[in-house]
């Protein structure tokens, strides 16, 4: 791709994908996604793992001028689209890290959003690991479980930001984001407990590091 020039060269573009959770009045799960998307008539809007996930995906934009309170307007329109279709269900929008009331039984292939690419990836992921999913994680309290399906990661949510640069720049670009992800994960935190338990200040990594 580099020797045929097939990369795109000259233009710096940023986008972003804001993942969020759809709880109850009691800020339980609420396992609605595919029918709350199904009201939305905007291609932004697309399934996540789980029932009670949903992703916005925000429009790529040139690295400049006002591009990022361009991106927050934008994230703020479609999380307010999703809160408006979901409220037809009793449903409501949380942004986290983690959903603090997931239970295991929340976590379960009961609740995988009814597509083939997430059937696919479960089967895919627990036929590469040969083995149910153990997970180990020592923070205030100490969580140990074993889980038998992808379903975890249904719990943890993000806002993943996109970069594209010209190849050139890809190394440098690169070392910056590794040099920058600390402070901004330290100043980011949001996900302390998981499954009733106060773990990690940012527990998504161990989850999915497990």
């Amino acid at each position: 791709m580099f020797d045929s020039a097939t990369l795109e060269e000259g233009v710096g573009r940023i986008g972003a994908e804001q993942e969020l959770f759809l709880v109850d009045r009691m800020l339980n799960p609420a396992s609605v996604g595919p029918e709350v998307l199904a009201g939305i008539d905007d291609p932004r809007v697309t399934s996540e793992l789980g029932r009670f996930n949903l992703e916005a995906n925000l429009s790529p934009r040139t690295f400049t001028g006002h591009c990022l309170r361009e991106m927050e307007d934008e994230a703020l329109e479609l999380v307010e689209l999703i809160r408006q279709e979901a409220t037809r269900f009793e449903a409501e929008v949380l942004l986290g890290g983690i959903l603090p009331t997931a239970r295991q039984r929340d976590l379960t292939l009961s609740n995988i959003t009814p597509k083939p690419r997430y059937y696919e990836l479960d089967r895919t992921v627990r036929r590469m690991r040969g083995e149910h999913f153990h997970l180990l994680i020592r923070g205030l309290d100490e969580l140990q479980l074993t889980h038998d399906s992808v379903m975890l990661e249904a719990s943890c949510t993000s806002f993943q930001v996109h970069f594209q640069v010209s190849p050139q720049r890809f190394a440098q670009v690169y070392n910056v984001a590794q040099l920058v992800a600390a402070p901004v994960l330290a100043a980011a935190t949001n996900s302390l407990v998981f499954l009733g338990h106060r773990l990690w200040h940012e527990t998504r990594i161990a989850v999915f590091q497990h």
